[in-house]
């Protein structure tokens, strides 16, 4: 990360998402190929939820939840890469983080960011829970990568 990140750094870890320094793992998926696992044409919500229900953020943090320990997401230590949705996004990649409270990652992502869509997968590359707005529902897109 450059230093240009220390701002949305310090904004994750208020929210309990501690951004871990150095190296990201070989073994992540190129950014773009995730962001193509939740955007492409032929891909469907492992979960969706209308954004007309009441408690829409609820819902979504429990869903994604429910997704990413199903998938294993996190690694023993609280542990995945993270894309996050904002402008410099692009530019940063991946980013390695702790989840310190490992509930409502969703809501809180959204409160540092500004932004309620995210991309998450394990360190090995392997597993992808994601957050995705499409039209007038909120998705929950898992994926597996080979």
């Amino acid at each position: 990360m450059n230093p240009d990140d220390n701002e949305i750094c310090a904004a994750l870890k208020k929210q309990g998402i501690l951004v871990i320094e150095g190296e990201i793992p070989a073994t992540s998926p190129p950014p773009l190929s995730a962001i193509l696992a939740v955007t492409g044409f032929y891909v469907q919500a492992t979960v969706l939820i209308p954004q007309s229900d009441s408690d829409v953020e609820g819902q979504v943090d429990r869903h994604w939840h429910e997704q990413a320990n199903r998938i294993r997401l996190y690694d023993d230590d609280g542990k995945l890469l993270l894309r996050l949705s904002d402008p410099n996004s692009e530019a940063r990649g991946w980013i390695q983080v702790k989840d310190l409270v490992n509930e409502r990652l969703p809501s809180r992502v959204a409160m540092a960011t500004g932004y309620r869509e995210f991309i998450a997968v394990s360190l090995d590359g392997k597993e992808l829970c994601a957050v995705s707005i499409e039209d007038e529902e909120d998705w929950i897109v898992t994926h597996h990568f080979s």
